[in-house]
């Protein structure tokens, strides 16, 4: 959140250092390779954090950094892919559910965005990413784009 990639790049190399089997650490560098564009380094990142990792979380945030990865290819049928993933390994990870009703929107799916982002309201209607996805489904509703936020 705070643009400080070059100081996570470090530290995050540190850690795996110090433990190279450290998924979290694994994945949350593919996650900054990615914010910083090294898009192919960041694949290789974190496919390696779900393929090493015992760690489910690891696996689950792998997934959804691919998911990410994938959308901001244009790749919306991987996109939709790893999100969905993300939602099988952690049914109350929300942010997945925004960003796979995104997936479908921006793939002209707008029924199953709208699926998609309902459950993810419901699922957990307070937190700020249910909050989202309501909002999301009464500007796609209102015929516009639905806000990126990851």
């Amino acid at each position: 959140r705070q643009g400080r990639y070059g100081d996570a790049i470090m530290i995050l190399n540190d850690v795996l250092a110090i433990d190279p089997a450290n998924g979290m650490a694994r994945a949350n560098l593919g996650y900054v390779q990615l914010r910083l564009g090294s898009v192919l380094e960041a694949g290789e990142t974190l496919r390696a954090a779900m393929v090493q990792s015992r760690d489910p979380k690891a696996t689950l945030y792998g997934n959804f950094y691919l998911g990410l990865l994938h959308s901001s290819l244009g790749d919306s049928t991987r996109a939709r892919e790893f999100f969905l993933k993300s939602i099988e390994l952690g049914p109350n990870f929300i942010e997945a559910y925004y960003e796979l009703g995104r997936a479908h929107w921006v793939a002209g799916d707008e029924t199953a965005a709208d699926r998609v982002w309902g459950e993810g309201n419901s699922a957990n209607r307070f937190s700020l990413w249910g909050r989202r996805c309501a909002e999301a489904m009464r500007v796609a509703r209102a015929g516009q784009e639905p806000r990126g936020y990851s």
